[in-house]
């Protein structure tokens, strides 16, 4: 694996969240100017704005927000006693989140994760392994993913209103974020799931590709049906959406045969 030297962009952005955990701590009261127009938003638990290094990751995972899952357990309930605030209380928010939640297949990660996000994670990870092969990045010089949520903090509901608005005018540098994200990954290439993040990203200027063939039909290999949509943002760089209905798994592998003539097709020669 390279390793590359932090980047002053990198930087800036982990100690932006640094600084606003930090007064998360103090006062969670900090976190209102993150609240979305219907409340719908948790400001009692710690943000989790994103895992990983952006500049030294195999692909960019794009999730919606760090949801319910986390909350039940809430790391012993995010308390501000809790294991993860602890943590962070200690070191900081970048420190834990550079190898968390995906650092040795979530096994050596600096504070223990709960069941529920552990299994999360898990199911992800072998679909973006498989993904990772598709785009010919070698297994022996894998980077870990980066993750980034487009909406930071917890929800009180799975259903996180007005996701599109947030992003659009709430955190506007987070869009510059996923772009540096995408262009420093060895795949070239982001991964989402869920439609929501599918019409948020749509809304904030990234395009269905048009030429290649748009792939938005369901795909029903044993009575499964399955979306996929490849996002084009402003620059160039693309993402697979997929989701299917009532559902945040990731793909079965009924469907890798599909995946990866799609990969090979949409997204131009192997990345290695």
């Amino acid at each position: 694996m390279n390793h590359k030297t932090p980047s002053q962009f990198a930087n800036n952005f982990y100690d932006c969240w640094n600084s606003i955990i930090k007064e998360w701590l103090v006062n969670e009261q900090n976190l209102n100017r993150f609240m979305d127009k219907k409340q719908s938003l948790s400001i009692r638990h710690v943000p989790e704005p994103y895992y990983g290094d952006m500049d030294n990751c195999s692909i960019v995972v794009i999730n919606l927000n760090p949801g319910v899952g986390l909350c039940e357990q809430c790391w012993l309930e995010q308390d501000k006693q809790g294991t993860l605030v602890n943590y962070i209380k200690k070191n900081s928010y970048s420190t834990a989140a550079i190898g968390f939640p995906l650092d040795g297949h979530l096994s050596q990660s600096p504070v223990p994760m709960p069941t529920a996000s552990l299994n999360w994670w898990k199911s992800r990870l072998l679909w973006i392994d498989r993904i990772l092969d598709y785009r010919g990045v070698s297994r022996e010089k894998r980077n870990k993913p980066f993750a980034i949520e487009l909406v930071p903090l917890h929800s009180k509901s799975f259903n996180v209103a007005d996701a599109g608005d947030y992003v659009k005018y709430k955190y506007k540098t987070l869009l510059d974020v996923i772009e540096y994200a995408l262009a420093a990954s060895d795949s070239q290439m982001g991964l989402a799931i869920g439609k929501p993040i599918c019409e948020t990203l749509k809304d904030n200027g990234y395009k269905p590709i048009q030429n290649g063939g748009t792939i938005d039909n369901p795909l029903q290999p044993q009575n499964i049906k399955r979306y996929y949509c490849i996002l084009e943002s402003p620059k160039g760089r693309r993402i697979l959406c997929t989701w299917s209905s009532g559902s945040n798994k990731a793909p079965s592998d009924n469907f890798k045969e599909y995946e990866k003539d799609l990969i090979s097709r949409l997204f131009c020669c192997d990345a290695s």
